[in-house]
């Protein structure tokens, strides 16, 4: 666990974001989110989202909703940010709707 701390502490999320996302190492994603989910960052976390919505990686998409969420939206163009906002009563409706969004 910590040489996964270490490695992603010190590794660009552009370069490791997708090989976790391909991979579905759930636990680097995590330790991505926890050393680089301020500022340029969070485009990748936008980018590895779209990527699992993708490949169906769900539990990757329901981690980065929940911690990032808002966030992550600022980072789409204007225009197309309201279509992804969550339902007040509907969790699955981010996924469903950014992958409707983008594929």
């Amino acid at each position: 666990m910590y040489i996964v701390k270490v490695i992603c502490e010190k590794t660009n999320p552009e370069l490791s974001l997708p090989w976790a996302i391909e991979r579905c190492k759930l636990e680097v994603v995590k330790q991505m989110h926890h050393h680089h989910r301020h500022g340029a960052g969070m485009w990748e976390f936008l980018q590895a989202m779209i990527a699992a919505i993708s490949s169906g990686k769900f539990e990757m998409v329901k981690f980065l909703n929940e911690t990032c969420g808002e966030e992550l939206y600022r980072w789409l163009p204007t225009d197309k940010s309201d279509r992804v906002r969550p339902d007040e009563n509907c969790e699955v409706s981010v996924p469903k709707r950014i992958q409707s969004h983008f594929l």
